[in-house]
């Protein structure tokens, strides 16, 4: 952020200095107003198609570092540091950037904490600025194409990656994790899913969706003899690489809706994951329906489902229609009388079991909760959180027993989300939440 914006800020002020006179100035805007939307359009339409990853954006910054060359050199005038450095500085500069990336992916850097990862390129950008200060076309020339090389190393180096795709919503990539023996997959830089390698856990539900985590709990009892109809369709909003199709019962009818046609083709080809496959083979009648969510769901039939499981809720961009009165209304129109909505609310960014929870109040439904916050993270099994919603007493009632509970009042007061108003910000979890 830092980096676009020192760019921006070089890139308007050549653009002030070429300004017209007053009479032109129409058509000065105009101009400006049309580089805008041709970059735009560049970036939503045509980027996707062209490469498989986020590349366009530190491209464009190291392209613009390399004609910040022909920027006035009042713009990086810093007297103090003219005389003292020497012309050699360059070479330097751009050999500890470029050594700086490639640690960042060796293994003993990648296993700091995010934040100490994060001080490498904060210190190869302060080499930037200090460089920068010496004044010089082939110093800066020199730190364009170093920065061209960074992206380049960057893109490139990125062991255990077997597979890359982007559309409009975003990138999708899947990767090989050889410590645990894992394949992972990720949507942007959250992870989505995973699956073991070992032949004999191929298929096992494990991350967010181990048997002994919230969601193993909740539908090993709805599947149970106990609960009523264990046998009854089970809508997923939200597919990922299909790991909730391995609860999945012969016979029993799970409706996955997905938006995102290349994580469909991910999750149905079991040359990476197997849930869905290892799902048809035990019998289990999986369908899969292209497109947005609710808008699906709201074909299927009233009173249809036993479990309405909402799994799209894990990343920084949350479907915030998902998550509205309207949209209540709906799921449990689907919904059995006797039947459960599920939320995974798993996020490191917002919290929304407050706004859940104003939801239910709203239609008197109980709600409860459950996270395993507290377990040290194992092999194969990470930390969730879930939010349920019941009006079946036995069910709310078993829960209970399992440790599911009710959530607390909050501090502040959640306005209802509807079709008209939503505030993700008031959600946000911050050092003071």
């Amino acid at each position: 952020l830092v980096a676009l914006l020192v760019t921006c800020l070089a890139f308007h002020m050549r653009l002030a200095e070429d300004r017209p006179k007053a009479n032109h100035l129409t058509r000065f805007y105009l101009m400006v107003s049309a580089g805008g939307m041709i970059g735009s359009s560049i970036n939503t339409f045509l980027a996707p198609l062209i490469f498989d990853a986020w590349i366009e954006y530190p491209l464009v910054l190291a392209l613009a570092v390399a004609s910040l060359t022909n920027l006035p050199d009042r713009f990086f005038s810093l007297p103090s540091y003219k005389s003292k450095l020497p012309k050699a500085i360059w070479p330097v500069v751009t050999m500890t950037m470029l050594l700086l990336v490639i640690s960042i992916k060796l293994p003993i850097v990648s296993s700091l904490e995010p934040h100490w990862r994060i001080l490498l390129p904060l210190f190869s950008g302060l080499a930037v600025v200090l460089a920068m200060a010496g004044n010089t076309t082939q110093l800066r020339a020199g730190l364009g194409v170093a920065l061209s090389f960074m992206v380049l190393l960057v893109y490139n180096l990125e062991p255990g990656t077997v597979y890359r795709a982007r559309n409009f919503f975003g990138c999708l990539k899947i990767s090989v994790d050889r410590q645990e023996n894992l394949l992972q997959f990720f949507h942007g830089i959250t992870i989505h899913g995973m699956e073991s390698l070992d032949p004999e856990l191929r298929g096992k539900p494990v991350s967010y969706f181990h048997p002994r985590g919230p969601i193993g709990e909740l539908t090993s009892y709805l599947n149970s003899k106990n609960a009523p109809h264990p046998q009854d369709p089970v809508a997923v909003v939200g597919l990922g690489c299909g790991t909730l199709a391995a609860y999945g019962k012969a016979g029993q009818k799970m409706v996955f809706y997905e938006i995102n046609r290349d994580v469909i083709d991910v999750a149905g080809d079991p040359l990476y994951f197997t849930y869905l496959y290892e799902a048809k083979k035990r019998g289990v009648n999986t369908e899969i329906i292209e497109g947005d969510g609710r808008l699906n769901l709201a074909k299927a039939p009233y009173n249809y489902y036993k479990l309405i499981i909402l799994d799209a809720f894990n990343s920084d961009s949350i479907p915030t229609h998902l998550l509205t009165r309207e949209a209540l209304d709906l799921y449990l129109s689907k919904l059995k009388p006797e039947g459960v909505i599920a939320f995974q609310v798993t996020n490191n960014y917002y919290n929304l079991k407050p706004l859940i929870k104003a939801l239910a109040k709203s239609r008197e439904l109980p709600v409860l909760y459950r996270n395993d916050y507290d377990i040290a993270r194992e092999k194969r099994r990470y930390p969730t959180e879930w939010v349920v919603m019941t009006r079946n007493q036995i069910t709310l009632d078993k829960l209970s027993e399992l440790g599911w509970k009710e959530i607390g009042a909050g501090k502040d007061k959640i306005r209802l989300w509807t079709d008209d108003y939503s505030n993700p910000i008031k959600l946000l979890i911050t050092p003071f939440s």
